[in-house]
């Protein structure tokens, strides 16, 4: 009856631990949560740098749910910067599962501050301006939303500690790939690279 009980005991004990492995690593993917955190707090900087630039009333009211150029992230030179002097090889492998696990991702309007703009709108924008080359894209951008601005925000990529983030952030006419590292639990810019966008 002892060994019994005593096996029923390292059962249990080993279901438990199994439990605790599988939360943990739960634990280790990137939510929503992370996305959105990254996500409107990059916004929220932008649109601060125009209040401190003295710039009322303009910053980024829209975001489209989808980047139309995803980022290959390798370790290679890109733009004259290594991107493992910043990521390991094993967060490399955490990126492309992320890039894997959200090829369909979207923005979703109930956890962004800015309103969401589907990328089919946009794409039809550009058929548009293609077949009438007088009117540019900024034009018709202009006469369905106005003034106000609009980013593209590509899928925030997470080392695997989630304590630093790749992000593309593009607009009208350019994009900028950042990263931002987490410190005392708040994200702090580290360097930006930008390219002119065709």
């Amino acid at each position: 009856m002892r060994y019994l009980f005593n096996f029923i005991l390292l059962i249990l004990i080993g279901c438990g631990q199994s439990i605790d492995k599988k939360e943990s690593n739960l634990n280790k993917e990137v939510t929503d949560d992370d996305i959105y955190e990254i996500v409107n707090f990059v916004t929220k900087e932008h649109n601060d740098e125009f209040k401190k630039a003295g710039i009322k009333d303009f910053g980024y009211k829209y975001i489209v749910d989808k980047d139309f150029q995803p980022i290959i992230v390798s370790d290679s030179n890109f733009y004259g910067h290594k991107l493992d002097t910043i990521f390991t090889k094993e967060d490399f492998k955490f990126i492309d599962f992320q890039i894997q696990k959200r090829k369909n991702f979207r923005f979703n309007g109930k956890y962004t501050e800015l309103k969401v703009i589907p990328i089919e709108v946009f794409k039809k924008m550009f058929k548009e301006r293609d077949k009438n080359p007088q009117k540019s894209f900024r034009n018709l951008y202009e006469e369905k939303f106005g003034k106000d601005l609009f980013c593209i925000i590509g899928l925030p990529l997470f080392s695997k500690d989630k304590k630093t983030v790749f992000i593309k952030f593009a607009e009208m006419g350019s994009s900028y790939l950042s990263i931002y590292k987490k410190v005392n639990n708040k994200w702090k810019f580290c360097y930006c690279v930008s390219f002119t966008v065709a």
